[in-house]
């Protein structure tokens, strides 16, 4: 039997002239084939995984890096959301093409601007030519045509003002008894705190889930000076003073339901 050996430790491959083949027998050369075919498929599984390797390290090093990922978490923020939307949703606002390049917009319904604005107040806003204008444009004889509109959506952030509270006191002329006008009853007592203020921060902590040390600094930037330790202690004392409240007539009334749980998942069952 001629001496079988493809590859040695330093993967050198045996040559094999045409003479040295004439040699060997039918048998010794299917074994030959055979063996080859064996080595062949190693190596090309050896070599797939070698260049899966290459492409995965060259991916990890030369590959793009961004901050844009597709799947968030609930309670996490997407750097990029408008970019996000844009690119998700259907842009119907701009009017020039080019803004959207590569987007194929499609026709806009009438009167859905009018359905978005509708029931927000409106504030009108005039532009017209001095008089002087158009006595230099039309020499004293024109007339007025129908105005042409279009409107705009503006945005007013959050405003503060300051409740002064007048309690008016009387005195009497003759016994000096003094007398003062009813006081409101006051959310906390002592205490800057309003509903409206109070309704803000919680709707921002617990609806927009934005840390309270954010909505300090956001305060801050409106000249308004509320410490976190404030507003923490605001949204405690509310919560135990009136949130609990509702929360123990709920608690009642789900205990006094005669059925408080329920599993509707359907699954087959015997006839007995």
């Amino acid at each position: 039997m001629p001496p079988f050996l493809w590859y040695n430790r330093h993967m050198e491959i045996n040559t094999y002239t045409e003479q040295k083949l004439s040699e060997y027998s039918k048998t010794d050369l299917i074994r030959l084939v055979l063996n080859q075919q064996k080595d062949t498929e190693a190596l090309s599984r050896k070599l797939d995984l070698l260049i899966e390797q290459v492409h995965l390290a060259n991916q990890q090093r030369f590959g793009q890096k961004t901050e844009r990922t597709e799947i968030f978490d609930q309670m996490s923020f997407c750097i990029n959301e408008a970019e996000d939307i844009l690119q998700g949703g259907s842009a119907e606002e701009p009017e020039i093409g080019h803004v959207v390049k590569e987007h194929v917009r499609k026709p806009r319904p009438k009167g859905k601007r009018e359905e978005d604005l509708k029931g927000l107040p409106v504030t009108v806003i005039e532009h017209t030519l001095a008089e002087e204008r158009l006595q230099e444009l039309f020499g004293g004889k024109y007339h007025r045509l129908p105005d042409e509109v279009y409107k705009k959506l503006a945005y007013h952030p959050a405003t503060f003002e300051v409740e002064e509270h007048h309690i008016a006191v009387y005195a009497g002329g003759k016994d000096q008894t003094v007398v003062k006008a009813d006081r409101p009853c006051e959310l906390l007592k002592n205490s800057i705190a309003t509903p409206s203020l109070v309704a803000g921060i919680l709707n921002a902590k617990y609806v927009n889930a934005i840390p309270i040390h954010r909505m300090e600094q956001e305060f801050k930037r409106n000249d308004i000076n509320l410490s976190r330790q404030v507003m923490s202690h605001w949204a405690i004392l509310s919560a135990e003073r009136y949130l609990s409240l509702i929360y123990d007539r709920m608690h009642k009334a789900l205990y006094d339901a005669s059925v408080i749980n329920a599993d509707e998942t359907p699954f087959k069952v015997m006839k007995d």
